[in-house]
């Protein structure tokens, strides 16, 4: 029935269109086709314009979507924000516009979830060639989701491939300067005591950085969202969660990249990216940054034509 409520819901960010989006979205829409199970697929709209949608009109006009068009760009935190805020499943499912994702991916996560609230699993590169920084990027995603907190689960959500009941996803501030939802999710567990299972058999795939300079970019992008989340939690809070300062992770660097799956050459380019993320970490720490004002009101909301909607921030 179309007016079922979904056992689970799906919530992906889209701030791009062209061919490899729309294989990647199919992909989650054939995956939900084959779950046993009333579904919906959430798609928040980031900032696309009228061509944009137009041309992911083949997924967007599916019958399991929902569109949400945000009125502007927006990270996408807050746009996955803005998707989970809509979804009625009673679990919910994350991942991204430019992750492929296998054709059981619903069901074998909806049942991690079910058996323990949160669950993650893995990311890997759908990169046609893939080169020594590809190969770093995929080496330092595989020795994150492999740290574990002091209970023995993972430490670092991955928004990427993530299955959770829908009470235990908090709200994410709204960094409009990047993406901190890992990091942010991370302390808000271990603050709660929420576990955190890892699924290393799921697997998705995505495409990673494959030069120096959009290596750097990522480091410095990373390092200004590492920044702001230090901002939410007091010193004494952040390192009870054993988060330490940018001078901590350079010296440990040097130590845990000779740990990774890589080539001699590989590590010391992964070393010389850690370095470079340390230091722009210290950077942003003490640059001012962008105040982020609540909105004392929700969004404007209006129904648009068939089952989409429109939200306009204000």
């Amino acid at each position: 029935m179309a007016d079922e409520e979904p056992l689970v819901s799906v919530v992906v960010p889209v701030a791009t269109r062209g061919s490899f989006t729309r294989k990647c979205l199919q992909t989650v829409l054939d995956s939900l086709e084959s779950f046993d199970g009333a579904s919906e697929l959430i798609l928040a709209l980031n900032g696309l314009g009228r061509g944009d949608i137009e041309d992911l009109a083949v997924v967007l006009d599916n019958p399991k979507v929902t569109c949400i068009e945000l009125g502007e760009r927006a990270g996408s935190a807050p746009a996955r924000c803005r998707g989970i805020e809509h979804a009625r499943g009673r679990y919910v499912l994350l991942t991204d516009a430019d992750c492929l994702v296998p054709a059981d991916w619903v069901a074998r996560m909806v049942s991690a979830a079910a058996a323990d609230g949160v669950a993650c699993g893995q990311v890997q590169a759908a990169n046609r060639i893939v080169n020594a920084y590809v190969r770093i990027e995929q080496e330092v995603d595989r020795v994150r989701s492999s740290a574990l907190t002091p209970g023995g689960t993972r430490r670092y959500p991955t928004v990427a491939n993530m299955a959770a009941r829908r009470a235990l996803l908090p709200p994410i501030v709204d960094d409009r300067d990047n993406t901190t939802e890992d990091i942010q999710l991370s302390l808000e567990y271990m603050s709660r005591g929420i576990a955190v299972r890892s699924v290393d058999d799921v697997i998705v795939r995505t495409i990673y950085p494959s030069s120096l300079r959009q290596c750097l970019a990522r480091r410095a992008k990373h390092a200004k969202g590492v920044a702001f989340a230090r901002r939410l939690w007091s010193r004494k809070e952040w390192r009870s969660f054993g988060m330490r300062g940018p001078f901590s992770l350079a010296v440990a660097a040097f130590v845990r990249i000779w740990r990774m799956r890589l080539s001699r050459r590989e590590q010391l380019i992964a070393l010389a990216l850690r370095l470079w993320f340390a230091a722009m970490w210290a950077f942003y720490l003490v640059a001012p940054g962008r105040k982020h004002l609540e909105q004392s009101a929700k969004p404007d909301t209006r129904p648009a034509r068939g089952n989409k909607i429109s939200e306009r921030r204000t």
